[in-house]
């Protein structure tokens, strides 16, 4: 079974040939192809599809080394590093996904930043990445405690209520590529429905490829 960001990797793949080989049939301009609202339009959508990529390999990379890496014994400082690191990953990733769908398709109904919001990584990006010295508008502090980093689990606790709480990476990282290949899925086939739409024989190719895509072995997202 593939992993999901393989999938992701593959999907964001073929996006970018899908749109690459349209511009080279039409001889339009990306921007008349994918029928922006702007032409500069098109540079945020390159950067949003970069930071995707990107941001899939550091997960991928986190999934198989973890927060304990590669190196020979537990460096702390390491361990805190990779830990900003994906959490800051999966945020990046979230916020490229809702340029996407505020640049392709504006006027979908799928709501993404509260679905992204929703996201266990959210909240914790949040609470740990994020604002940790100074969260929900002043009324909370969170830190890691430190011996209970793990390979893809450690605590943190409430400064203010000594309430701990315990994470688990990969159930919270698995549940966030799931919401973004989602979110991708469904993007992917309304480019190409814009992109093909007066050459129905590659629409048909197009699509036939999106359903292979779809074969790759994620679960539809429950949101």
């Amino acid at each position: 079974m593939n992993t999901y960001t393989q999938i992701l990797r593959k999907y964001e793949s073929d996006l970018r040939d899908a749109i690459r080989n349209r511009d080279q049939e039409a001889g339009q301009s990306l921007a008349q192809a994918l029928e922006l609202k702007e032409n500069i339009d098109w540079s945020f959508i390159c950067t949003a599809l970069d930071v995707i990529g990107d941001t899939t390999c550091a997960i991928q990379h986190f999934l198989e080394a973890g927060l304990d890496g590669s190196s020979v014994g537990t460096e702390v400082g390491g361990q805190y590093l990779r830990l900003y690191g994906v959490l800051n990953s999966t945020y990046l990733q979230q916020e490229a996904i809702d340029v996407l769908y505020q640049k392709i398709i504006p006027n979908d109904k799928k709501d993404t930043k509260a679905l992204n919001k929703n996201l266990k990584i959210r909240e914790i990006r949040n609470k740990i990445g994020s604002h940790s010295s100074n969260s929900n508008y002043g009324k909370e502090s969170y830190v890691v405690i430190r011996n209970t980093l793990s390979k893809f689990s450690f605590e943190f606790i409430n400064n203010h209520s000594q309430e701990p709480e315990w994470v688990n990476l990969k159930e919270s990282l698995e549940e966030h590529l799931k919401l973004i290949l989602y979110l991708f899925d469904h993007l992917y086939e309304q480019i190409i429905q814009v992109l093909y739409k007066k050459n129905k024989t590659r629409l048909k190719k197009e699509l036939d490829n999106l359903s292979s895509l779809r074969t790759m072995g994620f679960l539809p997202y429950n949101s």
